[in-house]
């Protein structure tokens, strides 16, 4: 038997210490030479060698290690230190206690002098470091002892203050006598400002030196150069003095202008012409503008401008002199603006716009008083132009003087000229026409027309003068109405009443002059002929001609179409009569009537058609026919008459009173009557009808009582009992039969040989429908109703399920078996467990199988509803079994490397999945597997393993574990 302990015994761990010189120690925290993890104080400076040694049932081991405690140097880096940021560099202070084998200072990216093995060395920081505003430095010393003694470090920290710069602008221009206003700015707080000041010769006006903000008002005493002062600042903060600042200030000088023209004096509406300059170069203007008078033009300018010239047009509107005074200021390049000046530009007005007055029309004189305007600037003058004959001025200077000489029939034109001597000079014309009395003058053309289309004209000749309108008068010159026209001859046209007619003519300026008056006397027409409407006959031989009435004139009728045999009662009267007409003729008569002398006759025609009797014949092949059927009437093609025809088809039902067939206008009648009727056609041409001889139409009556039974419901492969048919009514009376079948009630075929009366079917095998065709004579085809006969399956039984395999308990629900359902076949349901009823209906009542590794036979039992055969179906449901795990094994202990066997004597080894764990990072999943090997530990310790076998089924999982030690 093989027995042991997993605790560890009270000499398990062995521990001793040995020093090689004369150290001491001791164990410390209450542990001993045989604690398992013991806690030792050494007391010296020396060489240890530990050493532990452990036991068990298998032996012994023995492991040991040394530690040495060596003296370490002691090094100091210095004290921190901080320079100003112009300051170039640090004086390092570093010391060593102690003996070493190296040291050097570790850190920093500036130069380090004499080098980085200088205790003492001086470091130059670089300029980013200077930036930053600090860097450490490390020193760091190597020596011969062991691990972490070998190397010792100790850190300096390097600060450098802040750079102390001017922020703000390094140049500034100022004018001349002018504060410079600067203020001199940092982004360090609290920075003091000390400067200094030069300048240049033509500089006035600045302090040597000075602190803060710079006031000096500065003065360039050069009017063309521009003076330069110069401040030197210093910024300093804390002790430290930051870069000096250059701020150069630049004076401009004041700019001067000169203002000049060609002419101070200038005439209207003409250039100022100025011109501007100065001794500065680069030297802009601007300028405002001051009138006098009446000026316009002139401008203003607020924006200085590089232009040299200032080219208003100025116009005066006035009648003396006006003034424009320009004050200009220059402005240098630097924006400074210098002493203004003046320049004053007198405009003088332009010479009156000459106005001669308005032309004259003037009758029969010889003297005229011009009406030209005064000349209130300059000097007025009249000159002729064209005179046909001589004339005179009483003054020419006077803009109203006298003209003399003037004849009647010329015209004169004159110029009135206004001029100053150093402008202008305006001038204008003026025209003078001189008539002679106006005379009327003779007209002729009268003469005596007809009224309604007529024309002519009057002519005007002796007249001193133009006509200026033509006038007429219908009332023997009692009042005269104006025509607008001067034309000579005067055209009139379409008179319908006498009129006289005379011209009015004026000379120039003088009065009316009137003509003599020639007279057109006007007849009326003669009345217009209507002989009245064309007439159309069918009969008779004889008509009345309905001309109208020719009063105050006379009328005559006349045939004009030339039939022989026929006679006028009356031909002077309007309203005659006519005979001896035939038919088939076409007769023209004339209706004429004479006017009075001088206008032209009037006459009209009109036409007597006597048209030729019409034919007029039907028939029908067909004269009894079913109700409904259709039938076509023929009738003949018309002749006589007009040739053109129109139809009316009546109808009767007893061959006298007869009624128009709405819509039945055509040549045949097609109609499907209901009753039996007569039938006729009117034919019409114009004013000619015809009546047709007449045929009847006899309509048998509908076919009816067509009807059979009845419908059937039948089981699959039953016989189906004889379809029965009534005795039909309608048609002849003589009655033909064809039984018809179909699967959808909606396509149908024949039953070959089914054509009697009643009809047996077959057997069916499917649902189908029949129905009964019925004919007789000519009438149409009548269909029975339709009867259907239902072919029903039996009762079918069926159970779906999810799972019939289960887990015990193992619940049989409805959410697991259901029947399907045959709602067209099946009527009960009834469930069976083993045989022995469990419910009924169409869901499962539900049934348990409690024990594993058992079975129930379920059964379904249904009927039929439709009287059918039943049907029942069975199935099987059963429960998993349930699977143990366990095992043996050969041996539970030994000494490493240990062979050992296991056995898997689980309840079962085909019902479930094994999965073995055999603790020692081995796993199986073999039901029996094979023999596992155990290590022992390498450190010299007992071992326990833990070996566990896993058995899974769907119903769960069971474990059983064992050690091996």
């Amino acid at each position: 038997m093989i027995d042991g302990t997993l605790l560890d015994e009270a000499d398990t761990y062995t521990w001793t210490v040995t020093a090689t010189g004369s150290g001491t120690y001791s164990f410390a925290n209450g542990t001993t030479a045989n604690t398992k993890y013991p806690s030792i104080k050494f007391d010296n400076y020396d060489e240890y060698t530990i050493s532990v040694t452990q036991k068990n049932n298998c032996g012994t081991i023995t492991k040991t290690q040394k530690i040495t405690f060596s003296t370490a140097p002691v090094i100091n880096a210095g004290t921190d230190q901080s320079i100003c940021f112009n300051e170039p560099s640090f004086p390092l202070a570093g010391t060593i206690t102690g003996s070493t084998t190296s040291q050097s200072w570790i850190g920093g990216n500036g130069l380090f002098t004499p080098s980085r093995n200088a205790l003492n060395a001086v470091y130059t920081p670089t300029a980013a470091e200077k930036i930053s505003g600090s860097v450490t430095l490390r020193l760091r010393v190597t020596t011969a002892l062991a691990a972490p003694c070998n190397q010792i470090d100790d850190d300096v920290v390097l600060t450098i203050k802040p750079n102390i710069d001017i922020t703000s602008a390094a140049t500034k221009v100022i004018c001349t006598g002018k504060n410079v206003d600067y203020t001199p700015t940092s982004a360090a707080a609290g920075t003091v400002f000390n400067w200094t000041a030069t300048g240049s010769t033509n500089a006035t006006g600045f302090a040597a030196s000075g602190s803060g903000k710079i006031d000096d008002v500065l003065t360039n005493t050069d009017l063309t150069t521009d003076a330069i002062v110069t401040y030197v600042i210093t910024p300093t903060l804390a002790g430290c003095f930051g870069t000096p600042f250059t701020f150069k200030v630049t004076v401009n000088p004041s700019p001067s202008v000169t203002a000049t023209a060609p002419n101070l004096n200038i005439c209207n509406k003409t250039s100022a012409a100025i011109s501007l300059s100065s001794v500065m170069t680069n030297v802009k203007y601007i300028y405002s503008s001051v009138i006098s008078g009446e000026i316009t033009g002139n401008t203003n300018q607020s924006v200085a401008s590089s232009s040299t010239a200032i080219n208003d047009i100025l116009t005066n509107s006035g009648s003396t002199p006006a003034t424009v005074t320009y004050n200009i200021t220059p402005v240098s390049a630097g924006n400074c603006a210098g002493a203004p000046t003046t320049i004053t530009i007198t405009v003088n007005p332009s010479a009156t716009l000459a106005n001669a007055g308005a032309d004259a029309a003037l009758c029969n004189v010889n003297t005229y008083t011009l009406q030209a305007n005064e000349a209130l600037v300059g000097s007025g003058k009249w000159t002729i132009v064209t005179a046909p004959t001589t004339v005179s001025f009483a003054d020419d200077t006077k803009h109203n003087t006298e003209l003399s000489g003037l004849q009647a029939g010329n015209t004169y034109v004159l110029k009135w000229t206004i001029s100053d001597s150093a402008c202008s000079t305006t001038s204008d014309e003026v025209q003078i026409t001189v008539s002679p009395e106006s005379i009327g003058g003779t007209t002729s053309g009268s003469n005596t027309l007809c009224a309604g289309t007529n024309g002519g004209d009057i002519t005007l000749s002796g007249q001193v003068g133009s006509i200026i309108r033509w006038e007429r008068s219908i009332d023997n010159g009692q009042n005269w109405s104006v025509i607008n026209s001067t034309a000579n001859p005067l055209v009139y046209s379409n008179l319908g009443i006498t009129t006289q007619y005379r011209a009015i003519v004026k000379s120039g300026s003088c009065a009316e002059a009137i003509s003599s008056v020639s007279t057109i006397t006007i007849n009326p027409l003669t009345v217009t002929a209507n002989a009245g409407i064309d007439q159309n006959l069918c009969s008779g031989n004889g008509v009345t001609l309905n001309g109208n009435n020719p009063a105050p004139n006379n009328g005559l009728w006349t045939l004009s179409s030339n039939q022989t045999g026929v006679t006028i009662a009356d031909p002077t009267l309007f309203n005659t009569n006519v005979i001896g007409l035939i038919p088939g003729e076409v007769y023209k008569f004339k209706w004429t009537i004479t006017g009075f002398t001088g206008c032209p006759p009037s006459s009209s025609e009109v036409t007597i058609t006597y048209f030729s009797p019409i034919s007029n014949n039907i028939n029908s092949a067909a004269t009894s026919i079913c109700s409904g059927q259709q039938v076509t009437i023929l009738g003949n093609v018309p002749t006589g008459g007009s040739g053109s025809f129109n139809y009316q088809w009546q109808s009767s039902t007893d061959g006298s009173t007869w009624v128009n067939i709405p819509s039945s206008i055509d040549k045949n009648l097609t109609v499907s009557p209901a009753a039996s009727l007569f039938y006729r056609r009117l034919v019409n041409s114009t004013i000619c009808t015809s009546v047709s001889n007449v045929v009847e139409i006899n309509v048998l009556p509908d076919l009816a009582n067509n009807t059979i039974s009845a419908d059937q419901q039948l089981c699959i492969g039953s016989a189906a009992a004889p379809l029965t048919g009534s005795t039909p009514t309608g048609g002849d009376g003589n009655f033909s039969y064809q039984w018809q079948s179909s699967l959808n009630g909606t396509v149908w075929s024949d039953v070959i040989g089914a054509n009697t009366s009643n009809f047996t079917p077959p057997s069916p095998t499917v649902t189908i429908y029949y129905r009964r065709k019925v004919t007789s004579g000519s009438c149409s085809i009548n269909m029975s109703n339709s009867i259907k006969l239902t072919v029903n399956l039996p009762a079918k039984a069926e159970i779906t399920f999810n799972e019939d395999k289960g887990c015990a308990p193992f619940k049989l629900t409805s959410t697991n078996v259901s029947a399907v359902l045959y709602p067209d076949r099946n009527a009960t349901y009834t469930w069976f467990a083993n045989g022995v009823e469990i419910g009924t209906g169409a869901t499962f009542p539900g049934y348990t199988i409690l024990n594993q590794n058992e079975s129930v036979i379920v059964k379904l039992a249904v009927t039929s509803s439709n009287g059918c055969n039943n049907d029942e179906i069975t199935h099987t449901f059963t429960t998993r079994q349930d699977v143990t795990a366990a095992f043996t094994q050969n041996t539970t202990s030994g000494c490493g490397p240990l062979n050992v066997t296991f056995a898997n004597t689980s309840t079962s080894l085909t019902a479930a999945t094994f999965k073995w764990d055999f603790g020692n990072g081995t796993t199986s999943d073999l039901a029996q597997p094979a023999a596992v090997t155990y290590q022992a530990d390498p450190t010299g310790k007992d071992l326990t393993y833990i070996i566990t076998l896993t058995a899974t089924t769907p119903c769960g999982t069971t474990t059983k574990t064992a050690e091996v030690l």
